[in-house]
C-alpha cells in the first residue's frame, strides 16, 4: 500500500495508510519528500504541560520567588524538559553496569573482608558466597529497572524521565549508604577494590543524572550495533552469542512496548529485522567486480582460521592429558591408612603413616632395581616419582573388646576366622574424586592359623593371672599373599603392580601376634594390649639396606653388585634358602607414581578426556556445523539483492508504535497493517523476488558491483 508521510517530530517521520494501490516500491521514492519534512521539522525543546508556559522561562523560574521555590522549580524544570532531540545514553550505560558487575564479582573477597579466596576457588569448589549471590541479583534488578525506563520513554518521554530522576536519587542513597556501612564495617585500612566499585558506581550514577538532564529521546535507538556495518557486526554477534541476553530483551521489550503484536508476531518482525542487517553486512562483503578470485589472504582469514580453530578443539584435551603438557606436576601420596578388622569381632589393627612429598632417591632405589628386575622391564621406575612408605609394626590404637567379644571368639569354628585389610591412600594433585583411594583385602585364615588366633587372644586373659607364660608366648597367626606391596599410582587409580601388569604378581606373607604390655598407673598394674602386623620384608635385612644397621648376606650385592648369584627375589615359588627375605618389618608400601596436569581454573576439577570430549568438544561441534549447515533453508530471504523494502517495512513498524508523546504520533492500526503487508510479502517468493530484485541485478553490465542504497539507521 501506499504510505503518505504526515508529519514530522525531531526528525523522525510518521507514516499513515494510504492508497492501496500502489507497492511498497514508492516508499524509497519518496525519501526527498522525507528530507524536506525533516528540514522543517522545529528544534525546540518539549517540555511538560505542567512547567510549560506561554511565557517562557522566566515564568517558570520567578526571581521574586524564595531559593528553595526557586530551586524547586529548577530541578522541576530540568527533569520535565527534553533538551533538544534528548540523548540516548542506555547503551553506554548499560555496558558500563555490566562492566562493575564483573569487577565487583572479582574483588568480592577484598569486599568481604577476607584475605585469602578468589572468586575462581569458590566456582572451583561449587559453592559460592551467599551475599555475592545476593549482590548479583540486586545489581541485575537494577540492570531491569533500567531497561524497562529506557523501553517505556518510546511512549511517554517525561514521565520515564522523572522516573529515571527518583531511580538515580534511590541507587544515589542506596550506593552512599552502603559504602559507609562498608567502612564501619573494616576495621583495618580499607581495601582498593570498595572504593573502586564505588568510583565506578558514581560514573554510573553521572550517566543517569547527564540523561535526566537532557531527557530521553522522543525516537530511540532501537538497536545501537545494527545501525553500522563493520565492527559493529562483530559487536551484534558476540551479543547475541551471549545466552538468554537477546532472549531476556524481547520478554522485557514486549511487556513494556506499546504495541497490538502478540509476542510471536513480534519476535517475527525482530527477525526479519535481524536478516536485513545481516543482508547488509554481506553485501559489504562482495566483491566490486563480478568474477573476481577470493584472494589468499582472504581465504587464509574466513577458512584458515576456523580450520586452526576446529583442530584445537578437536587435540586440546588429548595435549592437555598427555605428556606433552608442560603444567606436568607430580602426584605423591601425602599418607597411608591400613586398616585391619576382624570379620565379626571388630577392629584389631590400624595405622597411619603421613608421608612428605618428595621423591625416595639412593641405594635403596638401586636395590630394589636390582634385585626385582621384573619391575624396571615394565617402566615402572620410568620418568615417575618413587616412594618408599614404611608403617609402624603395632597398632596405634589399644585393642579395646569387651569380655563378651572375647569370649565369642574363643568359643568360635577356628576354621571360620576372617580378616579384612583396608588400605586407603590419599595422592596431592589427582581430581578431587580420586584423592583417596581405598583398597580392600579379604584374608582367609586356614583351621592353623585360626587356632593360632585364638590360642594368642587365650594367652592374653591368662598372663595377668600367670606371669610364667611371658617366656612362652604363642606363635603369630601366618597367612601368605596378603597384598601387594608394589604399587602404580596412576591419575585416576592406584593399583598393585601385579595388576597392571603381566609379570610375576609379588605378594607377601604377613604375620599378626599379639602385643601386651604391663603399665603402672597410680601403684596400679595393667595390661595393655595392641596387634601387630609384620610382614616379609624387601630384603633378607630389611627394608633400608644404606642403613648402618643392616646385616644380611646379600647387602654387598645390593650396595656393591658383587656376590648376587643365588639370589632370586623375583621368584616367589623357589625353594634357595637365599630366594626370600625373612626378616619381618611393618607393612610397606613402594609406590610409583606418575605425573598429572595442572588443573586449569576454566576445567572442572572432575574432567576427563571422555568428559571433556562428551560436553565441551561435542557442544561446540554442534555450533560450528549448524553454522555451516542448513544455509539453503534461509536462501529465499537472506539472498534478497535489494533489502530496502523489508528494512523500511521494519523501520516504520517501529514508527508506528509512536515516540515519546503519550498523547500522540502512534497507530496501532498501522503498525498491525504493515505487519500484515510485510508477512504477505515474505509469503510470496515472486513477489520477494521482484520487491528486493534479483541477485543477477548485483552487477551491471559492465561487471561493475552496484550498490545498495544507504542502510536505515535503526
Amino acid at each position: 500500500s501506499q504510505w503518505d508521510l504526515k508529519a514530522s517530530t525531531n526528525g523522525c517521520t510518521v507514516a499513515t495508510i494510504g492508497d492501496a494501490k500502489a507497492t511498497a516500491t514508492n516508499i524509497t521514492n519518496k525519501k526527498g519528500s522525507t528530507s524536506d519534512s525533516k528540514k522543517k521539522a522545529p528544534a525546540a525543546a518539549i517540555t511538560t504541560p505542567a512547567t510549560a508556559t506561554s511565557d517562557g522561562k522566566k515564568d517558570i523560574l520567578d526571581d521574586d520567588l524564595p531559593f528553595y521555590k526557586r530551586l524547586h522549580q529548577q530541578a522541576a524544570y530540568n527533569i520535565g524538559t527534553i533538551r533538544g532531540l534528548g540523548i540516548d545514553l542506555y547503551t553506554f550505560t548499560f555496558f558500563w553496569e555490566v562492566l562493575t558487575l564483573i569487577v565487583t564479582i572479582f574483588v568480592y573477597p577484598e569486599l568481604a573482608g577476607r584475605n585469602t579466596g578468589s572468586i575462581i576457588q569458590a566456582i572451583t569448589d561449587n559453592l559460592l558466597p551467599g551475599p555475592l549471590l545476593a549482590i548479583l541479583l540486586i545489581f541485575v534488578l537494577f540492570m531491569v529497572i533500567d531497561r524497562i525506563l529506557y523501553t517505556y520513554s518510546s511512549q511517554n518521554a517525561p514521565a520515564a524521565n522523572h522516573l529515571k530522576w527518583l531511580f538515580v536519587l534511590f541507587l544515589t542513597l542506596v550506593y552512599c549508604g552502603c559504602y559507609i556501612y562498608w567502612l564501619n564495617a573494616i576495621c583495618a585500612k580499607p581495601p582498593l577494590g570498595g572504593p573502586f566499585v564505588m568510583a565506578m558506581k558514581s560514573v554510573y550514577l553521572l550517566l543517569g543524572a547527564v540523561q535526566v538532564f537532557f531527557g530521553y529521546p522522543l525516537y530511540r535507538n532501537h538497536d545501537p550495533f545494527t545501525k553500522r556495518t563493520g565492527i559493529f557486526e562483530t559487536m551484534w554477534t558476540i551479543m547475541l552469542a551471549i545466552p538468554f541476553l537477546w532472549d531476556l530483551r524481547m520478554y522485557l521489550d514486549w511487556c513494556f512496548t506499546r504495541t497490538s503484536l502478540i509476542f510471536e508476531d513480534y519476535l517475527k518482525v525482530e527477525g526479519v529485522h535481524l536478516e536485513v542487517y545481516t543482508r547488509y553486512c554481506r553485501a559489504e562483503q562482495q566483491a566490486a567486480r563480478k568474477g573476481t578470485n577470493q584472494g589468499l589472504q582472504r581465504r587464509i582469514l574466513t577458512a584458515g582460521i576456523w580450520f586452526i580453530v576446529i583442530m584445537i578443539i578437536i587435540f586440546f584435551p588429548l595435549m592437555y592429558f598427555s605428556g606433552f603438557n608442560p603444567r606436568l606436576s607430580d602426584n605423591p601420596v601425602t599418607n597411608v591408612a591400613v586398616k585391619i578388622d576382624f570379620e565379626g569381632f571388630g577392629s584389631l589393627y590400624s595405622t597411619t603413616k603421613y608421608v612428605g612429598p618428595r621423591s625416595t632417591e639412593g641405594a635403596q632405589r638401586v636395590a630394589i632395581r636390582q634385585m626385582y628386575p621384573s619391575l624396571d622391564l615394565n617402566d615402572y621406575f620410568y620418568d615417575r616419582l618413587y616412594q618408599f612408605i614404611e608403617t609402624e609394626k603395632c597398632s596405634g590404637d589399644v585393642w579395646g573388646i569387651s569380655p563378651q567379644g572375647i569370649e565369642s571368639i574363643l568359643n568360635a569354628d577356628v576354621g571360620g576366622f576372617n580378616l579384612n585389610m583396608e588400605i586407603a591412600i590419599t595422592r596431592t594433585n589427582s581430581v578431587a574424586s580420586d584423592l583417596l583411594i581405598s583398597k580392600i583385602h579379604r584374608i582367609n585364615l586356614d583351621v592353623e592359623n585360626g587356632q593360632r588366633l585364638q590360642d594368642l587372644v587365650r594367652y592374653s586373659l591368662d598372663l595377668p593371672f600367670n606371669a610364667t607364660l611371658a617366656d612362652s608366648p604363642p606363635p603369630p597367626a601366618r597367612f601368605g599373599g596378603v597384598y601387594d606391596p608394589f604399587l602404580r599410582n596412576s591419575p585416576t587409580d592406584v593399583k598393585a603392580f601385579s595388576e597392571s601388569s603381566d609379570f610375576a604378581d609379588y605378594p607377601i606373607d604377613c604375620e599378626l601376634n599379639l602385643n601386651i604390655v604391663q603399665t603402672n598407673i597410680s601403684g596400679t598394674s595393667q595390661f595393655v594390649r595392641s596387634w601387630c602386623m609384620g610382614c616379609r620384608s624387601l630384603f633378607m635385612g630389611g627394608n633400608f639396606p644404606e642403613s648402618s644397621s643392616y646385616v644380611a648376606p646379600d647387602k654387598n650385592c645390593l650396595l656393591n653388585f658383587e656376590g648376587c648369584e643365588g639370589f632370586d627375589y623375583t621368584n616367589p615359588t623357589s625353594n634357595s634358602s637365599l630366594s626370600r627375605p625373612t626378616n619381618v618389618s611393618g607393612i610397606y608400601f613402594s609406590v610409583s607414581s606418575d605425573q598429572v596436569p595442572d588443573r586449569l581454573s576454566v576445567i572442572p576439577a572432575d574432567a576427563g578426556i571422555i568428559a571433556l570430549y562428551t560436553t565441551f568438544v561435542l557442544a561446540l561441534a554442534s555450533v560450528i556445523r549448524g553454522r555451516l549447515t542448513g544455509a539453503i533453508h534461509r536462501v529465499v530471504l537472506e539472498e534478497v539483492q535489494d533489502p530496502q523494502s523489508l528494512a523500511i517495512y521494519v523501520q516504520y513498524i517501529w514508527m508506528s508504535r509512536g515516540g515519546g508523546r503519550p498523547d500522540r504520533g502512534y497507530d496501532l492500526i498501522l503498525e498491525e497493517q504493515l505487519y500484515l503487508e510485510m508477512l504477505d510479502l515474505l509469503r510470496s517468493p515472486e513477489e520477494l523476488l521482484r520487491k528486493t530484485k534479483k541477485r543477477q541485478e548485483a552487477y551491471n553490465d559492465y561487471g561493475v558491483r552496484v550498490d545498495l542504497e544507504p542502510m536505515p539507521r535503526w
